[in-house]
């Protein structure tokens, strides 16, 4: 027999649990909606925030390993220079380094014209959708001639800079918070000579994660 004093206990229980419940459920569509960086991120083994910091600037890549231990890759920017034309400037993004174009989600009836550069202004690479310009077309043209014929791009980017980056972040595997992948990036920018010439320290998508280094 239960006695009122079960049914009390057992009440309080079962509120517990819907509370406890309802609470989960909306941690979990905070995380759906709202980006959580430090929830996001990965960091190499042995990494310590109290160390990555501007002190380090001008040391070369071995008195930094010592310090800090490697990182979790090592990217060689490449002279990189792009732009794009599109209808849905926040659903297309450029990436340094990728002669490509991202797309945030599905996005219907989205058009895009990108096309990247070599040095002296040629075009090298071209992606189209939805525009009636074919890429043969497109690419015999040079970056000037780009310019003149369709205007302001709605994006750009260049990187003209021989550098190495060492990355002591990254985005964690599997499903990340957030509609789009937001990190703690932590960077450090060599130059030519293997010297470290800059930290870089701050909050934003793994899209751009070059930005520090790249104009855009």
């Amino acid at each position: 027999m239960i006695t009122k004093e079960k049914k009390y206990f057992i009440g309080i229980g079962l509120m517990i649990l819907v509370f406890f419940g309802i609470y989960k459920v909306n941690i979990f569509l905070d995380r759906i909606v709202n980006s959580d960086p430090e929830y996001n991120t990965i960091y190499s083994q042995n990494f310590n925030e109290k160390l990555f910091q501007n002190q380090l600037i001008g040391k070369s890549k071995n008195e930094i390993i010592t310090i800090i231990g490697n990182p979790l890759s090592k990217t060689k920017l490449k002279y990189f220079d792009a732009i794009l034309y599109t209808n849905f400037k926040d659903s297309v993004y450029l990436t340094e380094n990728s002669i490509s174009v991202g797309l945030n989600g599905y996005c219907k009836n989205v058009k895009y014209r990108f096309m990247s550069f070599d040095s002296i202004g040629k075009v090298e690479n071209v992606m189209i959708n939805g525009y009636s310009e074919k890429k043969e077309e497109l690419g015999k043209l040079t970056k000037f001639e780009v310019l003149e014929k369709f205007g302001k791009p709605q994006k750009q980017i260049l990187c003209n800079c021989k550098c190495i980056v060492y990355s002591y972040s990254e985005i964690k595997k599997g499903a990340y918070s957030g509609k789009h992948p937001i990190i703690n990036i932590r960077n450090l920018i060599f130059d030519e000579k293997n010297k470290l010439i800059k930290v870089v320290k701050k909050v934003g998508s793994t899209y751009s994660k070059y930005d520090e280094i790249c104009s855009n």
